[in-house]
C-alpha cells in the first residue's frame, strides 16, 4: 500500500520532484503560497518540504510536532542550532526526518586523496535574493566528503563569493580541499577530482525517496551529515568574517 504524503512547495524544483513523489506515494495535498500548509486536515505518513531554505525550520517543526515524518530538501535549515532542534523534536516525537542527499544515491565511491579538487558549473539566468552559493552548491559536496572532513583539523580557510562565483579552499592537517563553483557557465560540470558526478545510471532521486519511505536508509547518519554541513558552513562563514581585511 502506498504511503500517504503531503507536499509543501510548488516552485521550479518542486515541480520536478512532485511527479516522482506521485509515483511512489498517494499525494493528499500540495500546499503553496496560496494554500497554507496548516490548512489541509488529511492524515499523512510523510510531508515533503520543497520550499526555500529560510522556511524549512518553521514548516518542519510544525509537522514534526504533529508526529508526522518529514523529508526536507537540503539544507534542513541554514542554522546549526535550528537543525539540531528539529532533529531533537523528531527523536522526542518518535518520527523520522530525512534531509535530501541525492548525490549519495548515485553510488559513486570517493577514493582517498591528499588533495580534493571539487568543481561544479551550471548556468542560472538570475540570482535569487539571499541565496548563497555556499549553501546551494557546497552542501552537496560537504556531505559527500563528510567522512574525510569530519576528522580533519582545519588549519586555514580561504573563501570568496560573488553572485555567480565561489572559490573555497580548506587546508587541513591531512588533506587539502579546493571548491570551485560557477553559475555563469553554459557547460554543466560536477567533478570531485576525476569522478564525474553527472555520469550515473538509473534514477537516484526516485531510489532515494523510495528507500526513505520504506525506512531502508540510515536516518541517524543522514542527520549527522546534515548537522555537519551546517557546522562546517557556519565555520567557513565565521572564518571569513573574523579574517576579513
Amino acid at each position: 500500500m502506498k504511503k500517504k504524503a503531503g507536499v509543501v512547495g510548488y516552485g521550479n524544483w518542486a515541480k520536478k520532484i512532485i511527479p516522482i513523489i506521485d509515483e511512489v506515494c498517494e499525494i493528499k495535498f500540495i500546499a503553496n503560497t496560496k494554500i497554507s500548509y496548516k490548512k489541509p486536515k488529511y492524515k499523512v505518513d510523510w510531508v515533503f518540504i520543497l520550499t526555500n531554505n529560510k522556511s524549512h525550520y518553521k514548516i518542519a517543526k510544525y509537522f514534526l510536532e504533529k508526529k508526522i515524518n518529514v523529508f526536507c530538501e537540503k539544507p534542513l535549515t541554514e542554522n546549526y542550532t535550528q537543525s539540531k532542534k528539529l532533529i531533537s523534536i523528531a527523536s522526542k516525537k518518535k518520527c523520522k526526518i530525512f534531509i535530501s542527499e541525492v548525490e549519495l544515491f548515485k553510488n559513486k565511491k570517493i577514493p582517498t586523496f591528499i588533495r580534493f579538487k571539487i568543481e561544479r558549473k551550471k548556468f542560472e539566468i538570475f540570482k535569487k535574493k539571499n541565496s548563497s552559493i555556499l549553501f546551494r552548491l557546497t552542501y552537496h559536496d560537504i556531505y559527500l566528503l563528510h567522512q574525510k572532513l569530519k576528522n580533519e583539523k582545519i588549519k586555514e580557510i580561504s573563501y570568496k563569493e560573488t553572485p555567480k562565483i565561489l572559490r573555497l579552499n580548506i587546508l587541513g592537517e591531512r588533506n587539502k580541499y579546493n571548491f570551485n563553483y560557477n553559475l555563469a557557465s553554459k557547460k554543466r560540470v560536477h567533478f570531485i577530482n576525476n569522478i564525474n558526478l553527472l555520469s550515473f545510471s538509473g534514477n537516484p532521486l526516485k531510489k532515494m525517496i523510495m528507500k526513505v519511505l520504506q525506512k531502508k536508509v540510515n536516518f541517524k547518519k543522514n542527520n549527522e551529515r546534515a548537522l555537519f554541513c551546517n557546522y562546517l558552513i557556519d565555520k567557513i562563514k565565521n572564518y571569513e568574517i573574523t579574517h576579513r581585511s
